[in-house]
């Protein structure tokens, strides 16, 4: 029996290290069993005229940008190409809407994978006011995005709470990101008590704490920060920040692995308390203490990993007091037992089974 097609769309190359790359491969490994699938990517592609842009650029370039990449795809990919179902994977917001409406006026079937949810974030930014004229216009057209879809997927049930407040009846779950088993390991720790900060530094995260729990730990104690961002510059200018910038997934897991304490430093508000960063999964995978900010879902989700520690974001001396106690345990090894249902491989099942239910629900 011939396999229908379906669409995948990401914003970044499957095989590149971050999340929604990451998210997209396993994804796309499970479907493949029942899809010949093309996947779409936006950054750096040479096929393209044009490309996602970076988040350093400004707002307006890359709001055209997005504008750009969305018309563009939907030229090449939905006016001389056919597939049987569509997948597509937000942010990036406005390449997705434009993709989404377009699929909604020609009556195709689409899935969301809702990784952060939007307009929300402009609305958290203070780039748009929820009340104002555009604020109601994107709702309007997020709502009517959401209630075009076969199904909407998210990462938090927080996020879910927002999108079902759309009222649209359109069927949703939850499907986490997860770790990889094969490459986050619960392994042999670094000899010198290491702390790790993994990930985009972007607005979202509260990278003046980070910096202050630097200046307040003691010199036994190894901070490395990988990553890069708009507030990366911050960082490098640190001499008791041991700063590596951006790196390959498969050398970035050797640090995470090696590691005694991963945090997850993010700022206020609700779409940060609503998130389970992609990095907590990948610190449990590898069985560290984890320190997270602010007060999530990430304590609710992890409640029976022991090794979870939450904080606001001005308890810096209770932090350091935590990483400076947790040392004082001196092990080499941690001894957390990871929880296998939050691995990649098993919410990729979960994902697939989801579409392909909604998929004989619709039919």
């Amino acid at each position: 029996m011939k396999k229908r097609t379906l669409y995948y769309f990401t914003p970044s190359n499957i095989n590149e290290s971050d999340a929604s790359a990451v998210r997209a491969y396993h994804n796309t490994e499970g479907l493949k069993k029942f899809f010949d699938i093309e996947v779409s990517y936006a950054t750096n592609n040479e096929n393209l005229f044009f490309n996602l842009p970076s988040n350093k650029d400004s707002l307006i370039k890359r709001l055209v940008l997005e504008i750009l990449v969305g018309l563009e795809l939907v030229v090449r990919k939905f006016i001389f190409k056919k597939y049987d179902f569509y997948i597509l994977s937000s942010p990036s917001f406005v390449t997705v809407v434009i993709q989404a409406l377009f699929l909604g006026l020609t009556k195709k079937q689409y899935f969301l994978d809702v990784r952060d949810i939007y307009p929300e974030v402009f609305f958290h930014l203070g780039i748009v006011k929820e009340n104002s004229l555009l604020g109601r216009i994107l709702k309007k057209i997020t709502r009517r995005v959401y209630l075009k879809a076969q199904g909407v997927v998210t990462v938090t049930n927080g996020l879910l709470e927002i999108i079902n407040d759309y009222k649209t009846n359109t069927p949703s779950k939850v499907i986490y990101n997860g770790f990889d088993l094969e490459l986050f390991k619960n392994s042999r720790k670094s000899s010198q008590f290491t702390v790790i900060f993994h990930g985009n530094m972007s607005k979202m995260q509260n990278i003046d704490l980070l910096l202050e729990i630097s200046n307040q730990l003691p010199d036994d104690i190894k901070l490395i920060v990988i990553g890069d961002g708009p507030q990366s510059f911050k960082v490098k200018a640190q001499k008791n920040i041991n700063y590596l910038g951006k790196l390959a997934h498969k050398n970035l897991v050797r640090y995470v692995n090696s590691s005694h304490v991963g945090l997850s430093l993010r700022n206020d508000g609700l779409v940060n308390s609503t998130a389970l960063p992609v990095k907590v999964f990948e610190y449990i995978g590898a069985g560290l203490n984890i320190i997270s900010t602010p007060i999530s879902e990430v304590g609710t989700v992890f409640k029976e990993y022991n090794g979870i520690f939450e904080f606001s974001n001005n308890d810096v001396d209770k932090i350091v007091k935590k990483v400076i106690e947790l040392k004082k345990l001196n092990f080499q090894k941690t001894y957390y037992e990871v929880p296998l249902q939050f691995s990649r491989q098993n919410q990729s099942a979960i994902f697939c089974e989801f579409v392909l239910k909604t998929i004989e629900m619709k039919i």
